[in-house]
């Protein structure tokens, strides 16, 4: 799709409506849902809602990014209100988007009384905008202060004038007391072993599956203490629950280590590494720690084995 095809259709979609002003997560979705369960979503015309966050967990300082799009089919002539609203944990207003793409202006309304929503379009014919590709429509640094906890996402079409739901799609975005955003990404470096003068390279990326779930790939080059040059990067997914931005967390591989490699990854970059029982090659335990200033990483690291070998590992973050 052409930006000017996009373009054209975000402008339909805001000019053909009439927007007025008119704000417990949990709340406004049951609303939805027990419309739709008694029926009162009886329109034939449909259009697939596409819903976008560009994390999932944030916290002060953090940009967020919320994406709406339309994949409508072609030929349908019905009119639809659309709704686009971010509801606070535990509260009793949403926060309705309305404006245009990037210039979006932000209205309370009572999750109690819909004739206080503030719609994002009105009387929007569905035909006439076509397929919209999802694009940014709010973007906003968030500041410190802000409840934490689940948000909720909800971008929704109803008959013209009511809040009998067409369609709807929501999503969930965590508030953290602390941004993990630094410690996420590829980071690709090397490890030196200062002991024995022994080097490889190592690369290791921290990805944010869902909310709570995570994924941690490591990849280590050349022999170290012996396990195989050629190994396959392993990646060892985890969760972590009711955190503020602090990523503490343990992982087995029984391939090779007899006991769990324990991390604490503040949100501050400070790290530390600990395996108690590798149980290989060996090696009685492993430590590390060190801190990430901006996009470098650097942690020096002891290796136990009747005596001792120390190191260094460096790393540079390649994406964000």
């Amino acid at each position: 799709m052409s930006k000017r095809r996009e373009e054209s259709g975000h402008s339909k979609l805001i000019s053909q409506g009439k927007r007025v002003r008119t704000g417990s997560a949990n709340r406004l979705s049951q609303w939805l849902t027990l419309l739709i369960l008694l029926g009162l979503a009886v329109s034939p015309v449909r259009a697939d809602l596409l819903l976008a966050s560009n994390g999932v967990h944030y916290g002060p300082g953090d940009m967020l990014e919320l994406s709406i799009g339309l994949d409508a089919t072609a030929g349908l002539n019905d009119q639809v209100d659309i709704y686009f609203a971010v509801i606070p944990p535990a509260s009793e207003t949403a926060l309705f988007i309305s404006g245009e793409p990037g210039s979006a202006t932000v209205t309370s309304g009572a999750l109690g009384d819909p004739n206080s929503w503030t719609p994002l379009a009105q009387g929007v014919v569905l035909s006439q905008v076509g397929d919209i590709a999802p694009a940014p429509w709010l973007s906003v640094p968030l500041p410190e202060g802000l409840p934490t906890g689940d948000y909720r996402v909800a971008f929704a079409t109803t008959e013209p004038g009511t809040v009998n739901v067409v369609d709807s799609i929501f999503r969930t975005v965590r508030i953290l007391e602390n941004s993990i955003k630094g410690n996420l990404g590829f980071f690709d470096g090397s490890w030196f072993n200062t002991t024995f003068s022994s080097a490889g390279d190592m690369r290791h990326e921290l990805k944010e599956m869902s909310p709570g779930m995570f994924e941690l790939m490591v990849d280590v080059d050349e022999n170290v203490g012996g396990l195989p040059q050629d190994r396959e990067p392993k990646t060892y997914p985890f969760s972590v629950e009711d955190f503020s931005g602090d990523l503490n967390f343990q992982f087995n591989d029984s391939e090779f280590f007899n006991g769990p490699v324990v991390v604490s990854w503040l949100a501050n970059g400070e790290i530390e590494l600990n395996i108690d029982d590798v149980g290989m090659g060996g090696f009685v335990s492993f430590e590390a720690n060190g801190t990430r200033d901006g996009d470098d990483l650097e942690m020096e690291y002891t290796v136990n084995f009747g005596t001792q070998a120390v190191g260094t590992i460096s790393t540079t973050r390649e994406d964000n």
